[in-house]
């Protein structure tokens, strides 16, 4: 089947509405970057018979643009921090929920303060998300093949999108259970970040987020 993108799409949800995986679409399509697709084009559906014609599109978000054009307010000047608002932010614009979104804010506040520059463990861990030895590697290299420098706010968390639709699959499907910010913040520690101690602290820190996001 053949389908017409249309403004806000994105793979994730594309996928979830038409029950496949977003890597099943890309490779369906010759997309190398996932979260990179315009409104207009035709993607072709993996499984799936007739040209789709959609109607109005619900809950329509931000048109996809061309990395690095950053989503506003996104920090993407090299070596500089991020916050959790603008983690939530935009989490919440690849189609996670408010409370999903503060609870990867929780976590990131606990493994690097928000700041991309973050080097931990004996100098093996990087980053925002603290990614370790070889998945370190990946990030840097996702990274510079995408547009963003390797020490980017916004290059990181899209490296970490693009994980949680790759590799990280079951961490997200254990972050899209969850319906609070205290527990999308435990079910990201424990399967996303996977410490050896699951600080609970996490969960408190993304419900604290969620709650100050509201306004």
């Amino acid at each position: 089947m053949d389908y017409r993108i249309q403004s806000g799409d994105t793979l994730w949800a594309l996928s979830r509405r038409f029950n496949t995986t977003v890597d099943a679409l890309a490779k369906a399509n010759n997309i190398a970057n996932p979260n990179l697709i315009y409104a207009g084009a035709t993607l072709k559906i993996p499984g799936q018979g007739d040209t789709f014609e959609p109607g109005p599109t619900p809950a329509p978000g931000p048109t996809p643009t061309p990395s690095p054009t950053p989503i506003d307010g996104i920090e993407n000047r090299p070596g500089v921090a991020g916050d959790a608002q603008q983690t939530i932010d935009f989490f919440m614009s690849k189609g996670l929920t408010r409370q999903q979104a503060a609870g990867i804010a929780g976590n990131l506040l606990y493994e690097s303060n928000f700041r991309p520059t973050a080097v931990g463990d004996g100098g093996t861990s990087f980053g925002v998300a603290q990614w370790h030895n070889g998945r370190g590697d990946n990030m840097k290299a996702w990274t510079r093949a995408n547009g963003y420098s390797p020490e980017s706010f916004r290059g990181q968390l899209e490296f970490l999108w693009h994980e949680l639709n790759g590799a990280e699959s079951n961490a997200l499907a254990k972050l899209l259970a969850t319906t609070t910010a205290n527990d999308a913040g435990m079910a990201f520690c424990r399967w996303f970040e996977r410490p050896a101690y699951i600080d609970p602290r996490r969960g408190q820190a993304a419900e604290n987020y969620y709650r100050e996001s509201l306004g």
